[in-house]
């Protein structure tokens, strides 16, 4: 869990970059219960499997998957770089599981 990138963002589409910016904000709020993750956004218009692929050789932790259906019911689609696809959970859960698996530096890990 001390890689540089803890998460990074991954918008299917630029339509959906203003919802990966309030995910990342929600990452990086320092006053919220992550306490300020290593986040970024991946604002490339390559495909998400190209996103993906990137983010995996860069051997990022957790890459949130954003689209349109995450965007109305506030949730992203979680990928772990171990484990492949956790599925949908709403942000704010996924938020306080990381910042839980943070805090007891990956002892614990996030689950669907």
């Amino acid at each position: 869990w001390l890689a540089p990138e803890q998460v990074r963002v991954l918008p299917i589409s630029d339509k959906f970059a203003a919802y990966g910016q309030q995910v990342l904000e929600a990452l990086q709020d320092p006053q919220g219960p992550a306490g300020g993750m290593r986040a970024t956004l991946d604002r490339s218009s390559e495909r998400v499997q190209a996103k993906i692929k990137v983010a995996q050789e860069l051997k990022v932790p957790y890459m949130l998957v954003v689209g349109g259906r995450d965007e109305q019911a506030k949730t992203v689609s979680v990928r772990d770089r171990a484990r492949g696809d956790l599925g949908a959970m709403p942000l704010n859960e996924f938020v306080d599981q990381a910042a839980r698996e943070a805090r007891t530096r990956g002892q614990e890990v996030v689950s669907v």
